[in-house]
């Protein structure tokens, strides 16, 4: 008798771990990034915005867009936050690797582009570029157009006054500099940087203004699947970026990124100040905005790489899950 009731109780106990293990695995998303989830993702962490709405974010750090652009497409990464020029550029087909991709961007991320364009001791001005290599995440994405509208702007043509080298990331693209593989490229104030004698020949805000970047994509395919956990995360993020943008929550907001950051408390004010930023700062809950996709669109006709009639911001966005995710918000 006892050893009847044994089996069905085991499978049933069986079955129940199983099912908590699957929900647990439904739960996760895989997030691909440069620098981290960012003020808001830290904000959506340190509140228990994503516990909230059982929801676990792995980041999973790149160190190039192809990198990130790759593992995004193969299914390594659920969601990214990028420069929407990059969802753009391989939509299209004109990412690095041949093909085009069904992408959706489902929240908006910051407004504007603050960088800054660093040279190398020797250089003065736009013209002492001429003949020379400047680095950059990727010669057909990234801030490459912005780059390259820069420069032509100051009467320099890519391909024929200067050439673009595709070496990764910020760091990697200090790194090319200090070496002396190129000689300009957006990079940050380091003590190297100012030791070596780098300086600042322009700034991007100067030239343009909306800009969308680290937007938030997924696949399609993947995105329609999990309408669901979808929702409940930008339902996460939404709370988080109201919460940030609560001049009432300033000194705590300070507090949590300092410490998710591992940062200083001057250095997390600073985060805090770009984060909030009217221009180049995070969109007030995080909307997706049209203005900043279009620049980005004439930019790739500016790089020769989109001709008319350029396609509408639409075809990239599907808000679908930020309407669903703003009416539960309450």
């Amino acid at each position: 008798m006892r050893k009847s009731t044994l089996i069905p109780i085991l499978l049933i106990s069986m079955l129940i771990v199983a099912s908590a293990c699957e929900a647990r695995d439904d739960d996760v998303i895989n997030l691909g990034g440069f620098s981290g989830i960012g003020a808001v993702g830290m904000i959506a962490e340190g509140k228990d915005f994503f516990a909230d709405e059982g929801i676990v974010v792995r980041f999973h750090r790149v160190r190039s867009s192809k990198e990130q652009m790759r593992n995004f497409i193969s299914g390594e990464y659920d969601i990214i936050q990028t420069n929407a020029d990059n969802i753009i550029a391989w939509a299209e087909g004109q990412g690095a690797d041949p093909g085009t991709n069904e992408f959706v961007i489902f929240l908006g991320g910051y407004r504007g582009l603050a960088r800054d364009l660093f040279v190398a001791p020797g250089i003065s001005s736009f013209e002492d570029l001429r003949g020379q290599v400047l680095a950059v995440d990727a010669v057909d994405t990234g801030y490459a157009g912005v780059l390259i509208y820069m420069l032509k702007e100051n009467g320099l043509i890519l391909n024929e006054d200067y050439t673009l080298k595709s070496v990764g990331n910020t760091a990697l693209r200090t790194e090319s500099m200090l070496r002396g593989e190129t000689v300009a490229g957006f990079i940050r104030w380091t003590d190297e940087v100012r030791e070596q004698g780098f300086t600042v020949l322009a700034q991007s805000q100067d030239y343009i203004s909306d800009y969308s970047r680290n937007a938030a994509a997924a696949r399609a395919d993947w995105a329609v699947e999990n309408r669901d956990l979808l929702v409940r995360y930008s339902r996460a993020m939404i709370r988080a970026s109201n919460w940030l943008f609560d001049p009432d929550n300033k000194e705590a907001a300070v507090a949590m990124l300092a410490s998710a950051g591992g940062s200083s408390r001057a250095e997390a004010e600073d985060d805090y100040r770009d984060a909030l930023d009217p221009d180049v700062g995070f969109i007030p809950e995080l909307r997706i905005e049209r203005s900043g996709l279009e620049t980005i669109i004439e930019l790739r006709e500016i790089m020769g790489v989109m001709t008319p009639p350029l396609p509408s911001p639409e075809k990239y966005i599907d808000e679908s899950y930020y309407r669903d995710a703003i009416s539960t918000l309450n």
